[in-house]
């Protein structure tokens, strides 16, 4: 479950999603998601209401390679009352060693060009992952350093861009099941 409320007084923005996914064997997995976004600008009185939808599926198709598909919103925007991008990506991550992964990503939206993008992660340890990486689409850079206890993960990430300058998330996931 996810919920983000984020903007400045000119422009919010608020989402709230719930998602899932399922090892079907030992190749392949899925994973689905769906949720509501809003936008609303005090300043001119536009509020926008719509639903999200998107579904993933990883092949692991070696001991140390998975490839994945990941499609978002591919609900045509003349059923939505207010537009939102589609998009699809493809991608691949490849175990280097016990402690290093190395990923790629192309992804096309339809309201931005070509993107691709490339990453690592590497674990110190059995609890301190870092992970880094560059995309393309946004002319970015981010880094993430993060903690493991137990069955939970934090985050504390930071990503610069071309036109917002330096961001910055702390996240904490918790799995429910094993």
């Amino acid at each position: 479950i996810n919920y983000s409320n984020t903007g400045f007084s000119e422009l919010m923005y608020h989402s709230f999603s719930a998602s899932g996914g399922m090892r079907l064997s030992d190749i392949i997995a899925l994973g689905v998601e769906a949720g509501m976004e809003a936008t609303s600008s005090p300043e001119t009185d536009a509020r926008n209401i719509t639903a999200t939808c998107e579904a993933g599926v990883i092949l692991s198709v070696s001991g140390n390679l998975r490839v994945g598909l990941h499609i978002v919103n591919p609900v045509p925007n003349s059923l939505r009352s207010y537009p939102l991008a589609s998009s699809i990506s493809a991608g691949a991550e490849s175990t280097v060693s016990d402690r290093v992964k190395v990923s790629v990503l192309i992804e096309k939206s339809t309201s931005l060009p070509l993107s691709f993008s490339a990453g690592f992660s590497y674990d110190l340890n059995a609890s301190i992952l870092l992970r880094a990486g560059y995309s393309t689409g946004t002319n970015s850079f981010g880094f993430t350093f993060g903690y493991r206890f137990g069955r939970y993960d934090s985050e504390l990430s930071f990503l610069s861009h071309n036109r917002l300058g330096l961001s910055s998330i702390a996240s904490i996931f918790g799995s429910l099941g094993k």
